[in-house]
């Protein structure tokens, strides 16, 4: 894939949530995080870039209709080799059903279409869900740019240690999730001294093990220092996502309790 130019833009901003977990219910709104839409490149909208990326949108929503193997999906469209063809993907949040994922999908779809609605590289998180398309193939490729990334505010106690405990938690997540199927892990581990922490890592069902490990591993090792001995922190990269609380966030979980959180995100293009 040809990178995207190299900047780095910080922003940290203190937010405030009404809850930081998804009930898991068809009716729940899709949890928006953030954006990335590249105004380096972009289309008209009579463009055969635009009819390409319309065919794209349709097929990433209509299989994520879909009953099974409805969790990650790549499509795409055009004469090949040329700057309209499109490629895209959308990739769920492992633990959600196929409705939500649907829901997730099309709400993206939407977001792109009002917010970034000429831009030909385009990356929407949401926490149920990611979408991605661009005219620049990155299927099967690890990327680590654009980034983002969320902490709690709330330190745990023996800071430095923990972060060791936690580091190893995704690690040994990290290592099962890149060798599964799914390439989707969620993990509870009782740490001596500390609560349980409970652990969710996936990186896109397109990945090798080894490019897997590495966008998981890059994760884990790019928290900014403000992250050292937080209770709580997610990462998304466009190829992978990492999370870890001291609360069940995933599945059947109740609401934990909620915490302010810091967001930071890594713009490059």
């Amino acid at each position: 894939m040809a990178s995207f130019k190299r900047f780095v833009t910080t922003l940290v901003v203190a937010v405030s949530i009404l809850s930081s977990y998804l009930t898991m219910t068809t009716e729940a709104t899709p949890t928006y995080h953030y954006h990335f839409c590249s105004n380096t490149t972009t289309f008209n909208l009579n463009s055969p870039y635009k009819s390409n990326l319309d065919i794209v949108l349709s097929n990433l929503s209509s299989n994520a209709a879909q009953e099974s193997d409805f969790i990650f999906f790549r499509a795409d469209a055009g004469d090949n080799g040329t700057s309209n063809y499109v490629y895209g993907i959308y990739l769920c949040r492992g633990d959600v059903n196929s409705a939500i994922c649907h829901d997730c999908v099309l709400t993206s779809i939407e977001y792109a279409r009002q917010k970034c609605s000429v831009e030909k590289e385009v990356i929407i998180w949401y926490d149920e869900c990611m979408l991605r398309y661009s005219n620049q193939s990155f299927q099967s490729t690890m990327s680590a740019s654009p980034s983002f990334c969320m902490w709690n505010t709330q330190n745990a106690t023996e800071s430095d240690k923990f972060k060791q405990e936690v580091e190893k938690t995704m690690n040994e997540c990290g290592s099962k999730a890149a060798k599964s199927a799914k390439k989707f892990m969620v993990q509870e581990a009782d740490i001596s001294g500390f609560d349980t922490i409970y652990s969710l890592v996936q990186c896109t069902q397109d990945l090798s093990i080894h490019d897997c490990t590495k966008c998981l591993q890059y994760a884990t090792s790019s928290f900014p220092p403000l992250l050292d001995g937080k209770e709580g922190a997610r990462v998304f990269l466009p190829s992978c996502i990492i999370r870890y609380e001291l609360y069940p966030f995933y599945e059947a979980a109740e609401s934990p309790k909620v915490h302010p959180l810091i967001t930071r995100n890594q713009q490059m293009k």
